[in-house]
């Protein structure tokens, strides 16, 4: 039972940067930040909660980060209200439950989607992080931050997160478990807590820049209904904007459950192909609530993958991360609901402070992205199966192979994934396609990229 505990802990040191970070980069187009770290806060208890007692593995679900810095470039780039936004981000949520829940689609698409597209799709979240980070460090200097020190703190910090993870594997024969896991995942929060601390020491006036108290508050207090009104305009944005973050909440996985738990690890009480299709209901159901809330739709975080070096999978791990969040969540609160004295959270942690590790984990997301060489899996869909042979460990890939993901990564701090990942669909046709015969499934995606290029030119020559 420790063990398990040590691993929640662990989870919680991973993902502790998404309470600063999601917020921080929903704000910057007018989403209130008090809103969305109370969101983010509630998807990370209840959403964990669920998933620990309805599908016993205890891995994490949290609001995408990729999809916040998407939301966040979309809205600016189109003129989309945040509010229009968030209604959208529910409708997406809608359709990755019904997906989940009434077809096999979560699965068969995930499996059948070209290697070159789907590596396409993970890169480009990645790209998104990274600008995510560089805006955050211009909002820095922009608000009062020397540059030239800003840069320092910014390399320091990524640093240490590298150094941390040499030391990694140097010294992970030394520590025995549990403690291993605890003292060699938490880089992230160590660069945090120096990048700040050093604010606090050399730039002590641009902390108290910032709000003295934590503000919690409801997303949907901020919203009238007449704000959510949709002009034709509004409704042309809104369907690739849908369609974008359907797909990339579908075609997540990295920390899902099939990929970070091997098939020879037992999840006790529940089979395999149980907690798989569970842990993607779960995801399903908290991806239209995540909205609700105040934050962007969930996925699974590939800090999961974290959990395999101990391999303590189950229902305490889950719990006991979640109960951590609540107990910051009660601490932050402390002054809404108790009427004490509080901390501010920006004072605390100001949102620059994690811009390193947004840069960090965005460069390594585009990094493992092109990491070739998956095995073969069998897929099941309905009674039958089919193996996905297009990408296997042997298979020799040249250059043109990973055409479609370069320029989907080249593109999307650009053009915003939304025309970034129907482009890497059509050059995959172009340059990639084999003689084989390619799935139904993605000659519909293909459509539905065909129908996003469409929509998304049209936008752009509507008036303003």
């Amino acid at each position: 039972m420790m063990k398990d505990v040590y691993a929640g802990i662990t989870l919680f040191l991973a993902t502790y940067y998404v309470l600063v970070a999601n917020p921080a980069i929903l704000a910057t187009v007018g989403v209130p930040a008090s809103a969305a770290l109370l969101g983010t806060f509630l998807v990370l208890i209840i959403g964990n909660l669920s998933g620990a007692a309805f599908t016993r593995t205890g891995l994490i679900i949290a609001p995408a980060l990729g999809i916040s810095a998407f939301f966040a470039s979309y809205v600016a780039g189109t003129g989309l209200s945040w509010e229009h936004g968030m209604m959208g981000c529910f409708i997406a949520g809608l359709l990755v439950s019904a997906t989940t829940f009434f077809s096999r689609w979560r699965e068969t698409i995930v499996f059948n989607l070209p290697d070159p597209v789907k590596l396409g799709v993970k890169a480009a979240v990645g790209s998104l992080l990274a600008k995510a980070s560089l805006d955050l460090f211009i909002q820095g200097i922009n608000n009062g931050l020397n540059a030239e020190f800003t840069y320092f703190l910014a390399v320091l910090s990524v640093a240490i997160i590298l150094l941390a993870w040499i030391l990694r594997t140097r010294i992970s024969s030394i520590l025995d478990n549990p403690f291993r896991s605890v003292a060699l995942h938490s880089e992230y929060i160590l660069a945090v807590l120096v990048f700040t601390g050093l604010l606090h020491l050399f730039a002590a006036p641009f902390v108290s820049s910032y709000p003295a108290t934590t503000e919690l508050s409801w997303l949907w207090q901020s919203i009238q209904i007449s704000d959510l009104t949709l002009t034709f305009e509004d409704v042309v944005k809104l369907i690739p904007f849908v369609g974008v973050i359907w797909f990339i909440v579908i075609t997540d996985i990295p920390g899902t459950p099939a990929e970070v738990i091997s098939e020879d690890v037992t999840v006790p009480k529940i089979s395999r192909d149980q907690y798989i299709r569970r842990g993607f209901q779960n995801d399903g159901i908290f991806s239209f609530l995540s909205p609700i809330f105040g934050t962007t739709p969930t996925i699974y975080y590939a800090e999961n993958l974290i959990l395999q070096e101990s391999g303590r999978f189950g229902r305490i791990v889950g719990v006991t991360c979640a109960i951590i969040f609540l107990g910051l969540l009660l601490v932050l609160g402390s002054a809404q609901i108790f009427g004490v004295p509080q901390i501010s959270l920006q004072r605390l942690i100001p949102p620059v402070s994690v811009a390193p590790v947004l840069l960090f984990v965005g460069i390594f997301v585009i990094a493992t992205s092109f990491v070739s060489g998956q095995p073969a899996r069998t897929v099941r869909s309905g009674n039958r199966e089919s193996s996905d042979a297009q990408s296997t460990s042997s298979e020799p890939r040249d250059a043109m192979f990973y055409f479609p993901a370069a320029l989907t990564v080249l593109l999307t701090p650009s053009i915003g994934l939304e025309f970034s990942f129907p482009l890497s669909i059509l050059a995959y046709w172009l340059t990639c396609r084999t003689q084989r015969q390619e799935p139904t499934s993605f000659r519909f995606i293909t459509g539905g990229a065909i129908l996003l290029l469409i929509l998304f030119f049209f936008s752009l020559v509507l008036p303003a």
